[in-house]
């Protein structure tokens, strides 16, 4: 009689698949649920470097006026519409995978956030803003008097 060795995971491990996919989405970002339904959401791609967090959204057919950015707390809430744009010339559409409506993301950067410094720009469909860390405090050490 042969020894088979068994997960107890399962064998395709999906116990640990499900706490990488929870630490890989979620850190050191996490987006708080939209408070719009279904519709357009536009991709986004978070980045940390040293000295900044870059975000940058895809928004594919709209314009800079459809668009607002402000802070609350220690998040940067990106929202807007997209609209939808037909013409009515000619027969109607039969189909559409293009998805519109309004929308809002929520990004959490862990630390507070001086919106003065924020920089957003807008560039063939692609938003990219850039938020600077600030400088850390530096630890000062204090004399003890007396004995």
């Amino acid at each position: 009689m042969a020894l088979i060795h068994r997960s107890p995971f399962g064998e395709s491990g999906l116990l640990p698949n499900l706490i990488n996919s929870f630490f890989d989405e979620s850190w050191p970002f996490f987006e708080l649920p939209a408070t719009t339904g279904r519709g357009f959401r536009p991709a986004v791609e978070v980045q940390e470097t040293d000295s900044s967090f870059i975000i940058r959204a895809e928004v594919p057919g709209m314009k800079k006026e459809d668009l607002s950015i402000e802070v609350k707390g220690h998040s940067l809430v990106l929202s807007g519409e997209k609209r939808e744009r037909r013409e009515e010339k000619g027969p109607g559409t039969f189909r559409s995978e293009i998805q519109y409506g309004a929308f809002e993301r929520s990004f959490s950067l862990g630390e507070p956030i001086n919106p003065d410094e924020i920089d957003a720009e807008f560039k063939d469909g692609v938003l990219t803003i850039t938020v600077p860390k600030r400088e850390r405090e530096k630890r000062q050490a204090i004399e003890i008097k007396g004995e």
